[in-house]
């Protein structure tokens, strides 16, 4: 099939098990996917292929060009996927790790490394309530991100520079600094 216009030509022959005839099977479509890393790439695609746009569909194609693996070799994915809805999963944005916020180089004078930054974030992230916000001490992140006290200090107040998170000191009774509130921000309205 050398024209790849829509979505059908897509899925017949990147993934023909998802498609009979002319219909297309979302389940089947959604596993294999998801199991490719396409999902991740097509995130601001619309969910249902039927609605891709041409060019969608091409660099949807371009993506796929790389032998992705066919259905029959995918695993059962009902018994050994993570659930996030159990509550012992959490989830980051996207554009923390393909939208280029933390991967930054230099962004000020003594700024962390990128992966700091992402092990900052997650260990904030994890310990996080439904407010998004949780506290502690540089001390604290640094034990759960399994880096120095120093890094995860820069790479806080990294994030902070980044628009990620917000900083509040926190004060004890006799006026010294406790710890710190942090509180996720929307990512959105960064990138």
């Amino acid at each position: 099939m050398s024209k790849m216009e829509n979505f059908k030509d897509f899925f017949k022959l990147h993934c023909p098990e998802s498609m009979s005839g002319d219909t297309l099977n979302l389940e089947i479509a959604s596993v294999w996917a998801h199991s490719i890393g396409l999902m991740d790439f097509i995130k601001n695609f619309p969910e249902n292929p039927k609605d891709w746009t041409y060019d969608q569909v091409q660099k949807a194609h371009k993506f796929c060009k790389s032998s992705p693996p066919k259905v029959e070799e995918l695993e059962n994915v009902d018994k050994d996927v993570r659930s996030f809805p159990n509550g012992n999963y959490f989830r980051i944005h996207n554009n923390l790790m393909y939208g280029g916020l933390v991967q930054q180089k230099n962004i000020r004078k003594g700024c962390a490394s990128p992966m700091a930054r992402i092990a900052a974030y997650n260990a904030i992230t994890v310990r996080a309530n439904k407010n998004q916000q949780c506290w502690g001490s540089f001390k604290d992140i640094a034990e759960l991100a399994g880096m120095s006290v120093s890094t995860a200090g820069k790479a806080v107040h990294d994030l902070a520079f980044l628009g990620i998170i917000r900083l509040k000191k926190r004060f004890k009774e006799d006026k010294r600094q406790d710890s710190y509130l942090y509180t996720l921000l929307n990512i959105d309205k960064v990138s």
